[in-house]
């Protein structure tokens, strides 16, 4: 494929050799919808194959909205990559569904759900990368809705040039540029009837705002291009020095899939990160970030209940949530040494209560007397510094209802062998 050096492909080049996005890259797959700005993109990174020794495929996503208008679009992206002699993966969703499901919008779901089959797509095709179709007025919308939404320096940057896998070549190039490429070199491409609905929120911002900050400024758009690209260099300078906690826990949830959290709530978990301890934070559809002395965690809010049945409680080694448990009735010094070792905790019962013993998790109001002294679970497991996530799973070992043994707690007072040793168990365990 032939392409002169026009002002748009001469910008792609740019940001491809600045931004070292195809370092290391044999393969490419482009995402392709069908409309101008991935036909576009897919036309332009074919005219590079040669130039970076890079091979393409793309990948068209069917999110099961649209009905015969996304199998029209599908079909259209089949004939186009067949007339360019690529290979193209072609993926379909339940976009309806998803959203139900996840008690999220459908334009979140959307997005949920395409970067999703987009990570199939390159596992199947051994593309090193994706490129996206984003341009600089994506990225100025972003901008504008990171504002909106209330947004901390991060989100400034607006959309990244390469974040992990994929790539944005386009980044740097205009909408007004690439309809001009599209007449210049006679490219179809086909129209998603969605991006008229003004319900979507990106659609409101490209329909409503931005046309009144373009008659403010007619280059608004690359004012808003100069601005990011300035916000991308300050966050490579704070990221190379280590300072900044809010981008941590950004990248976090971006890692984790977890979008739309506010800026609020960013940095009520960046001062939690760094003051250490123990704090959970529930975000969206039922799941928890937690930190835990200076790392962050992700958990389901709800903490799934454990019940625990043991007829008989097995010499040797038993495995079950949190942890393991290891019994022995006779345990030589030298034994003991090295399973200290590698096992956290340990406690000795009274050999006549294993017939009988349930093993649960941790209950609310749990307690044991130990020595003389009660002890809440709950309490007692906090001062121990045991993480929050491993305190609703460590395993509570009771017999006829009654506590018998709490690990890093002790063995309550009615089950304690008191020094008979012919009549006593040694139980260790171990947190996973």
């Amino acid at each position: 494929m032939s392409r002169r050096d026009t002002k748009l492909r001469l910008n792609v080049i740019h940001t491809i050799d600045r931004e070292d996005l195809l370092n290391g890259v044999s393969g490419v797959l482009c995402c392709l919808s069908g409309g101008a700005d991935s036909v576009t993109l897919l036309d332009v990174m074919l005219s590079l194959r040669q130039r970076y020794g890079i091979t393409i495929s793309a990948v068209h996503v069917n999110h099961g909205i649209r009905g015969n208008e996304a199998d029209r679009d599908e079909m259209f992206c089949k004939e186009l990559c067949s007339k360019y002699g690529i290979k193209l993966y072609v993926k379909r969703g339940d976009v309806p569904s998803y959203a139900k499901s996840k008690g999220i919008s459908t334009e979140l779901a959307a997005r949920e759900v395409r970067y999703s089959l987009f990570e199939e797509a390159l596992s199947e095709s051994g593309a090193e990368v994706a490129a996206t179709a984003h341009n600089a007025n994506d990225n100025a919308e972003t901008l504008l809705f990171n504002i909106i939404r209330g947004t901390s320096p991060t989100g400034i940057c607006a959309i990244p040039y390469k974040r992990d896998r994929y790539i944005r070549p386009l980044l740097c190039v205009t909408r007004e540029q690439i309809m001009a490429y599209v007449a210049e070199n006679e490219l179809s491409y086909v129209i998603d009837s969605t991006n008229g609905d003004d319900d979507y929120t990106r659609n409101f911002i490209r329909h409503n705002i931005m046309p009144q900050c373009i008659r403010l400024n007619p280059s608004f758009v690359s004012a808003v291009t100069r601005l990011t690209d300035g916000a991308k260099a300050d966050e490579r300078l704070i990221a190379s020095l280590g300072l900044d906690r809010k981008r941590n826990v950004v990248e976090f949830l971006e890692t984790n899939g977890i979008n739309g959290v506010n800026h609020d709530m960013i940095s009520k978990i960046a001062t939690a990160l760094q003051s250490g301890g123990s704090h959970d934070f529930i975000l969206t559809a039922g799941r928890m970030i937690c930190t835990e002395n200076g790392t962050l965690l992700l958990r389901d809010d709800a903490c799934e209940t454990y019940n625990y049945s043991f007829a008989r409680l097995r010499e040797g080694q038993n495995a079950f949530f949190g942890g393991k448990v290891l019994i022995n009735s006779v345990l030589s010094r030298e034994n003991f040494r090295e399973i200290y070792k590698t096992l956290t905790t340990h406690g000795h019962l009274s050999a006549i209560i294993t017939d009988n013993v349930v093993v649960r998790n941790r209950r609310a109001g749990d307690a044991v007397c130990v020595n003389g002294i009660h002890k809440s679970v709950k309490k007692e497991l906090i001062n121990r510094k045991i993480p929050r996530r491993m305190r609703d799973v460590i395993p509570v070992f009771c017999v006829d209802g009654k506590i018998a043994f709490v690990p890093f707690v002790g063995v309550d007072d009615d089950f304690s062998p008191h020094g008979d040793t012919s009549l006593k168990i040694s139980v260790y365990f171990n947190l996973d």
